[in-house]
């Protein structure tokens, strides 16, 4: 039970830190932002001009799949009531420590 409640710890974790990828952008040094953005994008197109720079970006498929999960978590976290939020957690706890 143990060993599980790590592993839940450190997806949480690691879930926290991609909670704002743009502040973990902003904390890595220049070599580690490299490698975050081949993580995240399978393309990138930047354009720059006089006046502005526009980005085109191709998610990469973990991007994608942590954008989706962001945006049922946000829409679920503003529709949540006492009750509902109660059976969330329990649901949360059935799913990580049945054996």
């Amino acid at each position: 039970m143990e060993r599980i409640q790590h592993g839940v710890d450190t997806v949480y974790a690691f879930v926290g830190l991609l909670e704002d990828p743009a502040a973990l952008y902003r904390q890595l040094p220049d070599n580690g932002r490299g490698d975050l953005l081949a993580a995240f994008f399978s393309r990138l197109d930047v354009q720059v001009t006089d006046r502005n720079v526009t980005i085109g970006a191709e998610r990469a498929e973990l991007n994608a799949a942590l954008h989706d999960w962001r945006a049922e978590h946000r829409l679920a976290s503003t529709a949540e009531t006492p009750e509902n939020k109660k059976r969330a957690s329990r649901f949360r706890a059935r799913l990580f420590f049945v054996p």
